[in-house]
Protein backbone atom coordinates (compact mmCIF):
# COMPACT_ATOMS: atom_id res chain seq x y z
CA UNK A 1 0.00 0.00 0.00
CA UNK A 2 1.33 3.89 -0.76
CA UNK A 3 1.22 6.39 1.74
CA UNK A 4 0.40 9.46 0.01
CA UNK A 5 2.49 12.54 0.90
CA UNK A 6 1.45 15.92 1.72
CA UNK A 7 2.56 16.95 -1.80
CA UNK A 8 0.88 13.94 -3.08
CA UNK A 9 -2.34 15.08 -1.39
CA UNK A 10 -2.53 18.56 -2.69
CA UNK A 11 -1.87 17.62 -6.57
CA UNK A 12 -4.93 15.08 -5.63
CA UNK A 13 -6.56 18.15 -4.25
CA UNK A 14 -5.89 20.39 -7.24
CA UNK A 15 -6.35 17.39 -9.75
CA UNK A 16 -10.44 17.10 -8.04
CA UNK A 17 -10.79 20.92 -7.96
CA UNK A 18 -9.78 21.07 -12.19
CA UNK A 19 -12.27 17.81 -12.57
CA UNK A 20 -15.19 19.90 -10.86
CA UNK A 21 -14.56 23.31 -12.55
CA UNK A 22 -14.40 21.05 -15.84
CA UNK A 23 -17.48 19.38 -15.54
CA UNK A 24 -19.22 22.72 -13.10
CA UNK A 25 -21.59 24.93 -14.25
CA UNK A 26 -19.55 27.92 -16.32
CA UNK A 27 -18.51 30.72 -14.65
CA UNK A 28 -21.70 33.21 -16.17
CA UNK A 29 -24.07 31.05 -14.17
CA UNK A 30 -22.26 31.32 -10.78
CA UNK A 31 -22.87 34.05 -8.54
CA UNK A 32 -20.42 36.78 -7.77
CA UNK A 33 -19.35 35.27 -4.64
CA UNK A 34 -19.22 31.62 -5.70
CA UNK A 35 -16.62 33.36 -8.75
CA UNK A 36 -14.41 34.77 -6.32
CA UNK A 37 -14.31 31.59 -4.16
CA UNK A 38 -13.83 29.36 -7.18
CA UNK A 39 -11.21 31.52 -8.45
CA UNK A 40 -9.43 31.99 -4.37
CA UNK A 41 -9.42 28.21 -4.52
CA UNK A 42 -7.76 27.77 -7.85
CA UNK A 43 -5.28 30.07 -7.15
CA UNK A 44 -4.26 28.02 -3.45
CA UNK A 45 -4.40 25.27 -5.59
CA UNK A 46 -2.06 26.03 -8.67
CA UNK A 47 0.17 27.49 -6.65
CA UNK A 48 0.47 24.80 -4.42
CA UNK A 49 1.21 22.30 -7.32
CA UNK A 50 3.63 24.87 -8.33
CA UNK A 51 5.34 24.75 -5.28
CA UNK A 52 5.29 20.68 -5.49
CA UNK A 53 6.24 21.20 -9.28
CA UNK A 54 9.32 23.35 -7.66
CA UNK A 55 10.38 20.52 -5.36
CA UNK A 56 11.77 18.09 -7.93
CA UNK A 57 14.01 18.32 -11.43
CA UNK A 58 12.89 19.59 -14.24
CA UNK A 59 10.21 18.13 -15.41
CA UNK A 60 10.20 15.53 -18.32
CA UNK A 61 7.81 15.80 -21.30
CA UNK A 62 4.99 13.88 -20.04
CA UNK A 63 4.97 16.30 -17.28
CA UNK A 64 5.33 19.24 -19.24
CA UNK A 65 2.58 18.38 -21.71
CA UNK A 66 0.28 17.86 -18.16
CA UNK A 67 1.18 21.24 -17.05
CA UNK A 68 0.30 22.48 -20.61
CA UNK A 69 -3.19 20.93 -20.81
CA UNK A 70 -3.85 21.74 -17.20
CA UNK A 71 -2.61 25.73 -17.82
CA UNK A 72 -5.03 25.22 -21.63
CA UNK A 73 -7.93 24.07 -19.01
CA UNK A 74 -7.71 26.89 -16.66
CA UNK A 75 -7.11 29.35 -19.74
CA UNK A 76 -10.56 27.67 -21.48
CA UNK A 77 -12.29 28.01 -17.82
CA UNK A 78 -11.68 31.63 -18.03
CA UNK A 79 -12.61 32.42 -21.61
CA UNK A 80 -15.66 34.52 -21.41
CA UNK A 81 -18.18 32.05 -23.88
CA UNK A 82 -20.53 35.35 -24.49
CA UNK A 83 -21.28 38.87 -23.41
CA UNK A 84 -23.42 40.02 -20.56
CA UNK A 85 -26.03 42.79 -19.88
CA UNK A 86 -23.02 44.58 -18.43
CA UNK A 87 -20.42 44.02 -21.17
CA UNK A 88 -22.99 45.45 -23.26
CA UNK A 89 -23.34 48.47 -20.78
CA UNK A 90 -19.62 49.10 -21.11
CA UNK A 91 -17.85 51.02 -23.66
CA UNK A 92 -14.95 48.66 -23.87
CA UNK A 93 -16.91 45.75 -24.52
CA UNK A 94 -16.48 43.78 -21.38
CA UNK A 95 -17.69 44.35 -17.64
CA UNK A 96 -15.06 43.97 -14.89
CA UNK A 97 -16.06 40.60 -14.28
CA UNK A 98 -14.97 39.40 -17.61
CA UNK A 99 -12.04 41.67 -18.08
CA UNK A 100 -10.67 40.04 -14.90
CA UNK A 101 -11.50 36.74 -16.59
CA UNK A 102 -9.14 37.56 -19.63
CA UNK A 103 -6.76 39.27 -17.12
CA UNK A 104 -6.20 35.85 -15.66
CA UNK A 105 -5.96 34.13 -18.65
CA UNK A 106 -3.21 36.61 -19.85
CA UNK A 107 -1.24 35.59 -16.79
CA UNK A 108 -1.93 31.77 -17.10
CA UNK A 109 -0.58 32.07 -21.07
CA UNK A 110 2.18 34.43 -19.53
CA UNK A 111 3.12 31.56 -16.64
CA UNK A 112 2.97 28.83 -19.75
CA UNK A 113 5.45 31.30 -21.43
CA UNK A 114 7.80 31.83 -18.57
CA UNK A 115 7.97 28.23 -18.02
CA UNK A 116 8.96 27.48 -21.99
CA UNK A 117 5.58 25.08 -22.34
CA UNK A 118 3.11 26.02 -24.92
CA UNK A 119 0.09 26.13 -23.97
CA UNK A 120 -2.29 24.57 -26.45
CA UNK A 121 -5.82 26.06 -26.99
Amino acid sequence: MRVMTAADLRVAAAREFLRHVRTGPKPAALPRPALDRQAAELCKLLGQVLDYADSYPAADEGQREVLAQALADAVAYRDPDGYCLDCAGRPAGLCDEHAADLDLTDAYLGLGKELGIEVGL
